[in-house]
């Protein structure tokens, strides 16, 4: 559903937040008698909550230092040096190789040939001899070897005493060792495929040491998918530094979806999940799927090599779809109470609950003590109510609105009620549901202190409680952050200090990448700021939705996420200079200055967006029914298209046009700059459509006929000769469901000619 604030919803926010405080108490409803579960009403019968003033959340953590490196004496360790004729060097894995340590051989293996030409056998440790100046293994001696993971002869690096995911690698005589926690993740996430996260779910130290290893003595670095976006620095000589070094993640969850995933299974590529908005995404174009599904397979990899994932995968997704299924017969009262009176879903899998009822609290814990009771090692469940769907509506009986206290922060709400929609302001549920989530963890917590329960701040219950402190086991993901609407993103900023404030157990689970509609945008000084906050005031995890795959236009943020994630202590300009330099060598400058140019557009996308503010429940990139909006002159696709002119993009051009003759030398540099350019072949082609589209007196039909058909011929080239640039599965289906083009989608029959 979309919902509008007045102009003064932000001011009454922050005047809300003024009264959040470390002192507020915790309050816990009393079991309501049956009586008063009845009465469908929107009037919140909650006590009124204390004000406080703002106190902005403590520094609860300071920047990881987990990173040592000591340089040890003597010359560089030379691996390879096909110059002199040096090419005998082995990688060498435990008997049996854990998926880490198998890995860490293939990486390795790959690198060194793409960046030198020499294929570096792999053995076995139990295949070889390890004498004292060589390793013999079949084939002769090999005067130098990479000993990876935990190889039981002794010379192991010793990674028994490293942090979760940590590494160490150290250069012992000929040898390099590279050594790491590895392991399985102590929590699987929900239902979910291990594509729609690549990276890890588990701890893969040895892996990540081999990746480090690459990247910083080797240069070699993934900009994006595919072989166009890897560097591999070509090299006669590979060599590493004398020195005893390790690292480990800030982090332990670092979830990064991967929107749209292919899996390669027993009966060739498929797509895992998302299928059918990736085929209706990709219909709106016209574009194969086939292609898609052959194309995507590689985009798992710059998720691993990014080293996202984590070793613990908190659950927290929604967790009462088949509840009115199991218990709706026998419960009904356990289901939350309909404006028609009757407390049946009108959509079962996304049912919504009563969350005053105690019987339905204690029903929820003994669920979850019976499924850790199966599976010992499961260390977290989740208690995350269904997202809003615009069907199924909240409880609003008595006993529910008396968790609602009154001066909460108002929030605008539609429902049907006697076949007539019916408009009202309500307070936050916040409080309602901290007290719901409060009472299934005491229950979990009598008997199984050592588990955490999972759920989120969002929607209509995204701002602090006023009177709740979270129980300890409870933690919360706050679904916050877009850098596309500055008053938005302010509020948010907001928002999470309000909830530091009452937990010590929140993790960062923004929608952002949704956004943006393949437009360029560039926002990593303000992603920056706001990763380097979170952590500091106690971000204990973090789970973005998702990588939407715009690589060519938007591409540098997800780089820069995922770099930050492991360390956020880490420079973000820094960064972004490393990417310019090692991706477009030469070209580095005018490369740098296009990026600068982008966020500066980007800045005036998100003053002209927040020029309205509002606080709704659901925002544009949290769900595709905010985008039937765009057809408005204060919409997404109206305001980026005035923003992207004929003039600025001519500007952007020019800037890579300066990068192609510097780099028009150097093949894959110039490769990467036209990688950069189809991003805004899509741009000039999707302004020029949307700033018609949206004007208050659009063209002809037939005008905007012809710009889709010649929309779709650029779109068809790109997704042919640089597939990554731009995620036209994702843009083609928010752009069906936002139907601003639907009554064009349809090719106007020719008239029959006159005889």
């Amino acid at each position: 559903m979309t919902r509008r604030l007045s102009g003064g919803s932000f001011a009454r926010l922050l005047a809300l937040l003024s009264g959040l405080g470390a002192g507020a108490a915790v309050f816990a409803g009393e079991e309501p008698a049956p009586a008063t579960r009845s009465g469908w009403d929107t009037v919140p019968l909650g006590e009124e909550a204390p004000r406080q003033a703002f106190v902005p959340a403590p520094v609860k953590k300071s920047a990881p230092a987990f990173r040592q490196k000591r340089l040890l004496d003597g010359e560089p360790l030379t691996l390879l040096d096909t110059d002199a004729g040096q090419t005998r060097l082995a990688l060498i894995v435990p008997a049996k190789p854990r998926p880490a340590e198998k890995l860490a051989a293939e990486e390795l293996q790959a690198a060194f040939e793409a960046m030198s030409g020499v294929r570096v056998p792999i053995f076995n440790e139990n295949a070889v001899v390890f004498e004292k100046d060589a390793v013999l293994a079949d084939g002769g001696p090999y005067p130098r070897a990479v000993l990876l993971g935990a190889l039981k002869h002794g010379l192991d690096a010793g990674a028994d005493n490293l942090p979760p995911e940590g590494f160490r690698i150290v250069t012992r005589g000929n040898h390099l060792l590279i050594a790491g926690r590895d392991g399985l993740a102590k929590s699987e996430p929900d239902n979910e495929p291990d594509s729609a996260y690549h990276g890890s779910h588990g701890e893969r130290g040895t892996l990540y040491g081999a990746l480090a290893f690459l990247e910083e003595e080797c240069g070699v670095r993934w900009l994006w998918p595919g072989p166009n976006g890897t560097v591999h620095p070509k090299t006669h000589r590979i060599q590493a530094v004398r020195a005893d070094w390790r690292d480990a993640p800030a982090l332990n969850q670092r979830r990064v979806r991967n929107w749209g995933p292919v899996t390669r299974g027993p009966r060739g590529a498929s797509l895992s999940s998302l299928g059918s908005r990736v085929k209706q995404g990709l219909a709106v174009y016209q574009l194969p799927l086939e292609r898609y599904i052959e194309n995507s397979l590689v985009a798992g990899d710059w998720f691993r090599h990014q080293r996202t994932g984590g070793s613990l995968q908190y659950r927290y997704t929604h967790a009462f779809n088949d509840w009115f299924k199991r218990h709706g017969e026998a419960h009904p009262e356990w289901f939350a109470l309909q404006p028609d009176g009757s407390r049946a879903p009108l959509l079962p899998g996304r049912i919504r609950l009563c969350a005053a009822n105690h019987d339905l609290t204690r029903a929820i814990a003994r669920d979850i003590l019976d499924k850790a009771a199966k599976s010992p090692g499961e260390i977290s469940f989740s208690i995350s109510p269904n997202d809003e769907d615009g069907k199924n509506f909240y409880c609003m009986d008595e006993a529910c609105r008396r968790l609602d206290p009154p001066n909460g922060n108002p929030l605008n709400f539609r429902v049907i009620r006697e076949e007539k929609p019916l408009a009202f302001s309500y307070p936050s549920l916040s409080d309602r549901m901290v007290d719901f989530y409060n009472r299934i963890a005491t229950e979990v917590a009598a008997e199984r202190p050592d588990l955490t329960l999972g759920t989120y701040a969002y929607a209509s219950y995204r701002t602090p409680p006023l009177r709740q402190k979270l129980h300890p086991n409870v933690l919360i993901g706050f679904v916050g952050l877009t850098y596309l609407n500055d008053n938005t993103l302010e509020q948010d900023r907001r928002l999470w200090e309000g909830w530091a404030g009452v937990t010590d157990r929140l993790f960062l689970r923004p929608n952002l990448f949704h956004a943006g509609q393949g437009f360029p945008a560039i926002y990593v000084r303000k992603l920056d700021r706001d990763i380097k906050r979170c952590f500091e005031t106690g971000m204990v995890g973090a789970d973005f939705d998702a990588v939407v795959h715009h690589w060519a236009t938007q591409g540098l943020n997800y780089y820069v996420l995922a770099r930050l994630l492991w360390d956020p202590s880490q420079d973000a300009m820094a960064l972004v200079d490393d990417y310019c330099r090692t991706g477009f060598g030469a070209a580095a400058a005018p490369v740098r200055r296009y990026f600068e140019k982008v966020e500066e557009l980007t800045d005036r996308i998100a003053a002209v967006m927040g020029g309205e503010s509002g606080n709704d429940t659901l925002r544009e990139e949290e769900i595709v029914d905010v985008l039937k909006q765009a057809g408005s002159r204060q919409g997404f696709f109206a305001v980026a298209s005035r923003i992207y002119t004929p003039e600025q993009l001519g500007e952007l051009e020019s800037l890579l046009d300066e990068a192609a003759g510097i780099a028009s030398v150097d093949t894959a540099v110039a490769a990467r700059v036209e990688f950069l350019r189809a991003g805004l072949a899509y741009t000039r082609q999707q302004s020029r459509l949307f700033r018609l589209v949206t004007d208050q007196t659009p063209p002809p039909a037939e005008d905007i006929h012809a710009l889709l058909e010649e929309r779709k011929e650029v779109f068809r080239q790109i997704f042919e000769e640089n597939f990554y640039a731009v995620g036209f599965a994702h843009a083609g289906f928010r752009e069906r469901v936002a139907g601003i083009l639907k009554e064009y989608r349809n090719t106007p029959k020719k008239p029959k000619p006159q005889n």
